[in-house]
């Protein structure tokens, strides 16, 4: 379990340092455990882009973190979710003015 506490710098900047020698464990996976909401995915993407640096230095998600290491974390602002519409053809079985009913293909998500 992760014993340092997160400093918050910013509301999109957080530093932590390591108050032990965490060699067994990757960095990713240290971070994994010190903000349980981010994935893996996001973490390495994140150390890869520099937005997690160490030691005011980049470094790669597999770095093995050394008692006293700075982390310091930059979490972009969050891009929104932009929609596709689709040209599905639907199968319409029924259409009134109150109820329509849509004979839908299997693994269409609704």
């Amino acid at each position: 379990m992760i014993e340092e506490e997160i400093q918050t710098i910013d509301q999109r900047k957080q530093r932590i340092q390591a108050v032990r020698d965490y060699s067994d464990l990757r960095l990713d996976t240290y971070l994994m455990l010190a903000f349980p909401v981010a994935s893996r995915g996001i973490v390495q993407r994140l150390i890869r882009q520099q937005e997690i640096i160490v030691n005011s230095k980049g470094t790669k998600p597999n770095y093995r973190l050394k008692k006293g290491d700075i982390i310091d974390v930059h979490w972009p602002e969050p891009k929104p979710a932009k929609a596709q519409p689709e040209d599905i053809p639907l199968s319409i079985l029924h259409e009134d003015e109150s109820l329509l009913v849509v004979n839908k293909p299997a693994g269409l998500v609704t």
